[in-house]
């Protein structure tokens, strides 16, 4: 297209002219798919249609464009007629005429069509180009003459004629200006449409391509100018890029225009954005130092980001080195993160069993600390200290429990995490209430008791609490209490040796950087040595007098030490039942093998719910002050119970709790200061030359 606009313009410019014509035949029949392609690219390329072109080229009204018969085309009408294809394509768009400058309208340079494919006849032809040029004769070599009448296409009968009419347009840096003839060079044009549609050029701006009237733009074309018309970002990828892909990401982003930090573009024909990129990624960059720890080797790896710890590369080579961590060895604990009642080591009187971690007259108990310290608390967030556990050797130790009579145990940590509450098996409750019920902290189990109807609140101890619950009500005959607990675990936490290599996370409380892993090692993991604990018993009750005898219940019991130590306090009292003690896990034994309890103060909701005596005189004193008749001292607990309940209808609950004994084996323990006896695990075991085995009976340890 463009070589033949500029030899049409050069023949015009002159006195000459130069027409063309299209005019295909049948090659075969039927007409082959490739024809009637061939003439629909024919009449899109020459003719300029019948309205003004669209968004997408089209330049036919609707109805109009050239069609077969049997579609409604009419020779010499309209819709014309083409005998083999329908050209409706046309009325939707032409692709000649969305380009620019367009390479379609040949019809206003001269070029004429004939797209009937008919057979080729030397009539036939003649009268087609006659009809085209208006002559009246040709030879057969289809050489035409030039015409001699009037046509659209000449116009002009005389040369004067045809001067007045002769000017064109000149594309300049600012548009296209009329001028005094046909120019002759390409920069002319025959017709304004044709040259408002080559003479424009493009700039580059800070968002965008923007198009100009005339040659004075930057660029000659919008696809050179849209490639060049780009500018570069160094952006920091660490907030949208995944942290394993960092280090091939590209730092440097697009951007379309030239509003970037890095742009630069070559001017003319030959735009390119490559400057630009060139500039970004040689200074978007940041080094990473990576090391070798096995291999001892360190280097600087280049990144094509800012992600990396470096942004210079001297700065890289000068701090690049291997660094070594060291944590010491501890001893960490599955309860951690609890919150410890009491001060590991100190004393708490919390004087509760191995199975009820509830609190009893003669100890406060956890449940007593929440009662008064931490309401709303949730239990499972604190640790506290109960008795020793069978002979787990895995305890963490915490208080020390005062178990009164000034006798102490140790204390090993556990969580409760909540209790439950239901009906004693057997005993009578009314249906209305849901069971079981579970509790997670002190406030919800009062309330809950509270909306249930029970006379509680929680300004009371957690033992009056315990005692309000418990007892026997309109709604239930008596309820038992499962306190679900957790004993903590404590483990050996050895120390250790870390290598930054940039991968491996180094622990907030390391020590380092040194500058080699034995550095690191001598600081932190020292000689270890081993020392021997001997085997202790534990006695919950240790300190009290064995009342004589063995008894076949509770109320035995006190029917003996009500007659005979009326006036001894009952905390320092334990008897012994008929009760094998092989039988009970974790209890005490007395001279005749049975099990150990120790005797609690008495108390009688009646006459003073908040208060425990711990002498039965004390008790039966208080008694007759407050009117109850009949009963004297020295009588039996089972006649001054018989005599309280015939004139109050409540009888005297008297407590006391099973003895616990514990055996703490013999073990080797670590020592991480060399202080111990023993340079090896095997030695503290078996003995030495010179030191006796840690467990000469079984060689066993539990460490």
């Amino acid at each position: 297209y463009t070589a033949f606009s500029a030899t049409h313009l050069t023949v015009t410019a002159g006195t000459g002219s130069l027409n063309c014509y299209m005019y295909p035949t049948e090659s075969f029949q039927p007409q082959s798919p490739d024809n009637e392609l061939f003439a629909l690219h024919v009449v899109a390329s020459i003719d300029s249609g019948n309205q003004t072109p669209g968004t997408q080229g089209e330049n036919w009204q609707s109805g109009t464009t050239p069609r077969r018969l049997i579609s409604g085309g009419v020779l010499g009408s309209t819709p014309e007629l083409c005998a083999i294809a329908d050209l409706t394509a046309l009325e939707i768009s032409n692709p000649y005429l969305t380009n620019s400058p367009n390479v379609g309208k040949l019809d206003t340079k001269g070029w004429g069509y004939n797209i009937n494919f008919g057979q080729y006849t030397t009539n036939g032809f003649n009268n087609d180009l006659s009809t085209f040029l208006s002559t009246i004769n040709s030879n057969l070599s289809l050489c035409v003459s030039a015409a001699t009448v009037p046509t659209s296409q000449y116009p002009h009968s005389t040369l004067s004629a045809c001067t007045g009419e002769c000017y064109s347009y000149e594309c300049t840096v600012t548009g296209c200006v009329p001028f005094n003839g046909t120019g002759g060079t390409p920069t002319y044009y025959t017709t304004l449409d044709d040259c408002q549609s080559a003479c424009t050029s493009w700039n580059c701006t800070t968002t965008a391509c923007t198009v100009q009237t005339g040659t004075g733009g930057t660029f000659t074309s919008s696809e050179v100018c849209i490639t060049a018309c780009t500018s570069y970002n160094c952006e920091d990828i660490t907030t949208y890029t995944p942290s394993q892909s960092w280090p091939l990401a590209n730092g440097c982003i697009e951007q379309t225009g030239s509003g970037g930090t890095f742009y630069g573009a070559a001017a003319g024909s030959s735009g390119s954005s490559i400057f630009g990129w060139t500039a970004c990624t040689s200074e978007c960059q940041s080094w990473t130092c990576t090391v070798n720890c096995t291999g001892g080797t360190t280097g600087c790896t280049s990144w094509p980001n800012t992600a990396a710890t470096y942004t210079a590369l001297t700065s890289c080579t000068a701090n690049c080195s291997i660094d070594w961590y060291c944590t010491e060895a501890y001893i960490g604990s599955s309860c951690g993160s609890k919150i410890v009642i009491g001060q590991p080591g100190g004393t708490i009187n919390n004087g509760f069993s191995v199975d009820s971690p509830a609190t009893s007259p003669v100890g406060y108990g956890v449940l007593g600390w929440f009662a008064d310290n931490a309401q709303n608390a949730t239990w499972s967030n604190y640790s506290y200290s109960m008795g020793p556990i069978g002979t787990n050797p895995n305890g963490c130790p915490g208080p020390w429990i005062n178990v009164g009579g000034g006798n102490q145990i140790p204390g090993f940590l556990s969580v409760l995490n909540s209790v439950t509450l239901f009906p004693t098996p057997g005993t009578q409750y009314s249906p209305s209430v849901t069971w079981p019920r579970s509790y997670t902290d002190w406030t919800s189990l009062v309330n809950d008791f509270v909306g249930l109807g029970v006379n509680v609140t929680l300004s009371m101890n957690a033992y009056t609490v315990f005692q309000e619950i418990t007892q026997s009500t309109k709604l239930w005959g008596d309820l038992q209490v499962n306190y679900n607990y957790s004993p903590c675990t404590c483990y050996d936490v050895p120390c250790d040796i870390f290598c930054d290599d940039g991968f491996v996370t180094i622990p907030s409380t390391a020590q380092g950087p040194f500058t080699s892993s034995g550095a690191a090692e001598s600081a932190c993991c020292v000689s270890i040595t081993y020392s021997c604990v001997t085997a202790t018993t534990i006695d919950s009750c240790s300190g009290r007098t064995t009342l004589p005898n063995q008894y076949n219940s509770t109320s035995d019991a006190w029917d003996w030490l009500t007659v005979n130590l009326p006036n001894t306090n009952l905390t320092t009292l334990r008897y012994e039942s008929t009760t094998p003690a092989v039988n009970v896990s974790g209890a005490c034994a007395g001279p005749n093998g049975g099990v150990l309890y120790e005797i609690a103060p008495v108390a009688y909701s009646l006459l003073n719910p908040n208060v425990s005596y711990n002498t039965w005189n004390l008790f039966i004193n208080q008694m007759q002050g407050a009117g109850t008749t009949g009963i004297l001292s020295g009588m039996s607990y089972s006649n001054v119970n018989n005599y309280v309940y015939a004139q109050s209808g409540q009888t005297i609950l008297v407590c006391d709790e099973i003895c616990h004994c514990s055996v703490t084996p013999c073990k080797c323990i670590e020592l991480y200061d060399g202080t111990g006896q023993y340079t090896t695990y095997a030695d503290c075991i078996s003995g030495t030359t010179n030191l006796p085995g840690c467990c000469p009976d079984t060689g066993t340890t539990s460490a």
